[in-house]
């Protein structure tokens, strides 16, 4: 398997390394960290959010990372011809490299981040967005070709990461549309949105807009209410003010690694 995604992908890649150790007891201290910023223990997860145990470990040896070209490690970062500085380019880039890749994995997949789905972005438009086809511009029906072509692969299909502020009209319709259009295709669905917008305890995370104050030692906002509740990673995964990356803290980052599993396993001809 092999999946190419931004920063977040980075941190779920760390997570998927922390599950190849037998137990949490004998893994590196940033796939534990359970406890919250101190000025907010409210967003501590209870310890066995973090827990695990399975002998020799998870092992990932067949599953790799990758990123986009010119963003992070040279060494992990797949090449293509497009530009990849707007969601359709990364979508294109994502064939033109996984075309190449057929005899090395049997499940491919890439992942929009956080940051394809701001206030700004295209992609959830209606038309001219990822679910639309467009003639001059790469989105989900060029992709779903392209995995009709090669129907002795397994394409997954992914819902966003999320942020703080981010959050947007935009994530919200673009997932929702992602869960649609996946269901009713039958591609086989990672919900990272929906994973990291509900606590450990079910409930439900909105974004930053909430005119509540939030100080994480470094940085300080108080947003004004703006009268949306808009699906947002939890402060639980994350201890960044606008952001979403889920290195920080730790159970974000293993909630979604072991649901990696549960849905490779799935993939694999697990029956749960």
């Amino acid at each position: 398997m092999a999946f190419v995604d931004r920063s977040v992908g980075f941190n779920i890649h760390q997570g998927l390394d922390c599950l190849t150790h037998e137990t949490n007891a004998t893994a590196p201290s940033y796939c534990k960290r359970w406890q919250h910023v101190p000025l907010h223990p409210e967003f501590n997860v209870d310890p066995s959010e973090v827990n695990w145990y399975r002998p020799g470990g998870y092992n990932r040896s067949n599953w790799d990372y990758f990123t986009w070209p010119y963003v992070g490690d040279p060494s992990m970062q797949i090449g293509c011809s497009v530009s990849t500085g707007m969601w359709y380019g990364k979508a294109e880039c994502f064939e033109q490299w996984a075309s190449g890749q057929l005899n090395n994995y049997q499940v491919l997949s890439f992942q929009f981040s956080y940051l394809e789905v701001d206030n700004n972005s295209t992609i959830a438009n209606q038309p001219g967005g990822f679910f639309w086809n467009n003639p001059d511009r790469y989105d989900v029906y060029d992709l779903h070709a392209f995995t009709a072509q090669n129907p002795n692969h397994v394409f997954i299909f992914w819902t966003s990461s999320l942020a703080r502020s981010i959050g947007t009209g935009v994530s919200e319709s673009f997932n929702q549309q992602m869960r649609q259009y996946a269901i009713a295709n039958g591609f086989p669905l990672f919900d990272v949105a929906d994973i990291l917008s509900h606590a450990p305890d079910g409930t439900p995370c909105y974004d930053d807009r909430d005119g509540v104050p939030y100080n994480n030692g470094q940085m300080f906002e108080n947003y004004p209410d703006d009268g949306l509740d808009i699906p947002a990673i939890c402060q639980h995964y994350t201890t960044e003010v606008n952001g979403g990356h889920l290195g920080s803290v730790s159970a974000g980052m293993i909630r979604v690694s072991k649901a990696f599993w549960v849905l490779m396993a799935q993939i694999a001809g697990w029956q749960p």
